[in-house]
Formats: C-alpha cells, structure tokens, sequence
C-alpha cells in the first residue's frame, strides 16, 4: 500500500500542463472552447497491475509527454494528439457579470458537439453565442445553461471545475456509457455541484431512453442550485430529483436505492484526499451501481489508491482511461476548427499561431458491478 501511494505521488507530480500560450488561459476567457481527447486505458484488477493499451511509438513515448515537454515544436504536438482519439467538444461561454467577482447574475452556457459534428466550423461569433454546430441560439434546446453562485457557504461546487466538463463530454461520446443503458435507466450523480454532468443527461433524457437522475450534494446552497437548474431543463428532459447526502450517512443512502438498483453512477473530482477513499469506495459499494464513472485530474493521487481499493473488491471491475481536455480562446481568431478538432492542423490552427490554449490530462474511472464485474 505504501509503495502503490509513493507512485501515486510522484506520478501527479509530474503530472502535465499543456500551455501552448503563456499569459492566459481558460479561466480569463469570457468563450472557451473544449476538446476532449482519449489516448490511454487501464484495467486495475485484485492486484493493482495496470495494463496499458495505448502502444507507445518510438518517436513519441507517449503523447502527454510529448504536449508536456516540447510545447515549442508544433509538428511533435501535432504528431501527439494525431495518437489520440477525439471524443467531443463544448463551448462553454461566461453569461451575467464577467469577470466574476460577485457572481451577481452568474450562468455558463454550454453548446455541445460530438466527434462527428466537430468537423464543422465553429466562429469566434457562434462560439460567443450565435448558432453554431453546438446549438442555434437561445431557442436550441441543446444549448444548456447553468447558474452558479457565490463561495460563500457553497464552498468549491459553486463554480464548473474542468473534470465535470471532462465528464459531460465523455459520457456524451461513443466512449460513454449512455448508449449502453437500459430503457428508462436511473442515474444518481454524487457531488453534483452546480450540476453540469448529470443535468446534461437529463436533458438529453439520458441519451433518449428516457429515465430519472437524482442529483446529490451536501451543502444546502448547493442543493438549492441543483434544485434551482433543474427547474430551468425544457420539457423532454428526464425527471430530476435533487437530495442531499451526507456520505457518512448510511441511511440516507439507502434510501435512495430503496426505490431500485441504480444503473449509472457518476461524480466529477470527488476524490480528493486519500482519507475519503475507504468512505468512498463504501458509498461506491454499497449503491451498487451497474456502472460507476469517476472523473478527477491527474495531479489527485487519492483516485489511483481508489481504483486500487475498488480493483481488490470482489464482484468490482474497474477500468481507467486517460483523456487530455484541451481548450482554446472560442473568441479568438483561428479558434475555428474544421478538422474534427484536431489541434496542430487545420482550422484549428497551429500551435503557435497566436490561439492560446490549454490542457490536462484527467482519468476516467469506470467501474462495473454485479454481471459487469
């Protein structure tokens, strides 16, 4: 255990940032744009041995690195990201007060797009709120738009963190779990925040099979923001619940499966700190979802020591992919992309070319219960 938790450590200390433009990033542009790409899966079993499936070249020893170390040579960062699969993309764009100091009126408006669609040019006027290919203006239901609130008594869930925006894109890609549900499936999300992973799903009425989703937090202004966006999804959406749960409480987590077995369980960064994984993989256990889908940073090692902990329990398969979200100033010019979101080529631009952009490498987590263990 202590040599699994010393490896944890130093993996996330070398853990990448992708800058290919110094000076700003994501959190200073008012529209940003997200790609998500996946390059790297791992199955942790009894014994915590990872199986890597992404095959390693010998001209990039793997595609994070190459991104990570040699951010000035845009043909090596062309050639890593050309290894990677493209899962999706987003706008996510800042409506109400900008910047935030007040969170006065505060909402991010997200337009979606799959792999397939993201070969279509997005401008820098879409992007900002137009009709793109990821929605077509106010009236387009595939357009979502979460509030947010102020720190004050909310805590860290009253903004979007980048691992619920890595959430909501995988779940809506062929890597996703949504196709693979049964009719009228039940979706819990742990954490939920302001809600971006779950919400999105009931909208899409969980992937047009209709069903419930319950969204779940602990502080009472966050339950009221989930309560509040909730209320806001158009009519077609799937039923949404929002509870609060304390973790630690063993009945009140009962009783939201006493209505019947929860077929996908989700939750965005929720894993912080090593003393909450022996809790966690408790409350993970004990749901007994069919499918349970975890999304945190590279740089958490406390999600390698629960993969271990979930990966030695019996009836539990865990599987771990590696994604890299990428994201590019929406607004600036050769923010179009029109080579299926390729970064390096094409409409993309190249790195370089003056179109800030930013990444990191996160781990998705599914872990599969019961026949799927």
């Amino acid at each position: 255990a202590a040599e699994r938790a010393a490896d944890a450590a130093a993996e996330a200390a070398e853990a990448p940032v992708l800058m290919l433009e110094s000076g700003d990033g994501p959190w200073a542009w008012r529209s940003v744009r997200y790609d998500l790409y996946s390059f790297e899966k791992r199955r942790h079993n009894r014994f915590f041995e990872p199986l890597v499936a992404f095959p390693p070249s010998d001209e990039v020893e793997a595609p994070w690195q190459a991104l990570h170390i040699e951010l000035a040579d845009s043909s090596t960062a062309q050639q890593a990201v050309g290894m990677m699969q493209h899962l999706g993309s987003v706008v996510q764009t800042a409506e109400g007060e900008w910047p935030r100091e007040q969170y006065e009126n505060a909402s991010l408006r997200y337009e979606f797009s799959s792999a397939e669609d993201s070969v279509s040019t997005v401008t820098a006027a879409e992007a900002a709120g137009g009709s793109g290919d990821g929605g077509s203006g106010d009236g387009d239901t595939d357009a979502l738009t979460i509030s947010l609130c102020r720190f004050e008594g909310a805590g860290v869930g009253h903004k979007i963190w980048d691992s619920a925006i890595a959430m909501a894109i995988f779940q809506r890609s062929a890597r996703g779990l949504a196709n693979d549900l049964p009719p009228s499936p039940r979706v819990l999300e742990l954490g939920a925040g302001a809600g971006l992973p779950g919400l999105d799903l009931a909208r899409s009425a969980v992937a047009r099979g209709g069903g419930s989703v319950v969204l779940t937090d602990y502080n009472q202004p966050l339950v009221d923001l989930l309560s509040a966006n909730a209320d806001k999804l158009p009519e077609g959406s799937a039923s949404v619940a929002v509870r609060t749960l304390d973790w630690a409480d063993a009945a009140a987590r009962a009783e939201l499966v006493a209505d019947g077995n929860v077929d996908l369980l989700i939750g965005s960064d929720v894993c912080y700190l090593d003393g909450q994984v022996p809790l966690l993989t408790e409350v993970i256990v004990g749901i007994g979802a069919n499918v349970t889908v975890i999304t945190a940073p590279l740089t958490r090692p406390a999600l390698s020591n629960l993969a271990a902990a979930l990966g030695r329990t019996d009836g539990v398969a865990v599987e771990e992919f590696r994604v890299a979200l990428v994201s590019s100033d929406a607004a600036a010019k050769g923010a179009a992309c029109d080579n299926g979101g390729r970064v390096g080529a094409g409409g993309c631009g190249a790195v370089g070319d003056g179109v800030g952009r930013y990444g990191a490498i996160f781990r998705v987590l599914v872990i599969r219960q019961g026949e799927g263990g």
